[in-house]
């Protein structure tokens, strides 16, 4: 169990952070400006921060391992739709929207329910 939640957070966290790593290389690529990608990791933040606090009550209604099945298939699908982003509404939606809230629910809950 120790082992899994380990990497449960690890992998979690790492998709997290893959904004800061494809920050200059999106800008680069697509000629968008900072602030367009920026603007997908704020609202990242925003998500991470607005359902974390319902994780608890989330794992007491539907169960730890299918929140965090569902939370981990939600960080696939948000770095699928990232990676194979085209336009700016993809990267707010797979980064900023879905990646913030499988973030915000695989945050504390494994630690702290195992």
């Amino acid at each position: 169990m120790v082992a899994l939640t380990f990497l449960t957070t690890l992998c979690s966290s790492a998709a997290v952070s893959l904004a800061g790593v494809l920050l200059v290389p999106m800008t680069q690529e697509f000629g968008w400006a900072k602030a367009d990608v920026s603007g997908a990791v704020g609202l990242l933040f925003v998500m991470f921060a607005g359902t974390a606090p319902f994780a608890g009550a989330l794992i007491l209604k539907y169960g730890l391992t299918r929140m965090v099945v569902a939370a981990a298939s939600m960080v696939t699908v948000a770095l699928l739709i990232t990676t194979q982003a085209s336009a700016r509404w993809h990267v707010l939606v797979g980064m900023g929207l879905v990646l913030g809230i499988a973030a915000g629910q695989l945050s504390f809950m494994p630690g702290a329910a195992w």
